[in-house]
């Protein structure tokens, strides 16, 4: 009798018991590189986290007119604390005129001065803090030094000049609220809105598989938000 490798061999069954094994095996493995791979991303992966930026505010007579960022060779406060005294000090060379603020062009940025005396430098970090571009900054604050100006001659002038101008001071006070508001507005979006926003958008950029890049759109929100306040900004002023 002849014995076939089939009958002692069954080929068929074994080969299904092969392949129900390497399926096993490799569901196995697939499953292991999954948990070593979430692992690795979990213990690379670092919690967002808003940038704190050294910045103080310009107040004049308890008054907040803009907000000033520190740099490396000088803090926020010793910043702002030569602003408010250059500020003051331009007030008070002619208490009963109206004053004279202007910006150029500088080495570092945009140069103010009021009535000649120059009050602080501009720099493309200040732009970067605001969220603005450099002319848009340097033109809210040279509106706010006005403002500044306007309102300390105001409460000290011999009042001869300012004369049925209280409209004018009234726009001014409401004016300066405007904007100060406009500007604590978009550091409180800086601050919370963009992390909320950046949580948001790494849960769908997770779920789908990193197929939606969450920094990109994160970039294209502050965009939008930038565009939509120098709107406003324009429009006011």
């Amino acid at each position: 009798m002849t014995v076939t490798g089939s009958a002692v061999f069954p080929l068929g069954a074994v080969l299904r018991r092969f392949s129900s094994a390497a399926r096993a095996l490799g569901g196995v493995a697939i499953l292991v590189a999954i948990s070593m791979g979430a692992a690795v991303a979990q213990d690379e992966a670092e919690p967002f986290q808003v940038e704190r930026i050294d910045a103080e505010w310009v107040d004049i007579d308890g008054i907040e007119y803009f907000k000033l960022r520190g740099a490396e060779s000088i803090s926020a406060a010793e910043r702002v604390k030569f602003v408010e005294a250059a500020i003051i000090e331009a007030a008070e060379l002619d208490l009963n005129k109206a004053p004279l603020v202007v910006s150029e062009p500088s080495e570092f940025g945009v140069r103010i001065t009021a009535d000649g005396i120059e009050i602080t430098q501009i720099t493309e970090g200040d732009a970067e803090y605001e969220g603005f571009e450099l002319d848009v900054v340097a033109h809210i604050i040279v509106s706010r030094i006005e403002d500044a100006i306007t309102a300390y001659r105001l409460g000290r002038s011999s009042g001869s000049i300012w004369e049925g101008v209280g409209s004018a001071a009234l726009w001014t006070v409401v004016y300066a609220a405007f904007v100060t508001g406009l500007m604590k507005a978009r550091h409180w979006q800086r601050r919370r809105v963009d992390e909320r926003v950046h949580r948001w958008l790494q849960r769908i950029e997770e779920q789908s598989g990193r197929v939606i890049d969450a920094t990109s759109l994160l970039q294209a929100h502050r965009m939008l938000a930038r565009g939509a306040l120098t709107i406003i900004i324009a429009l006011a002023t």
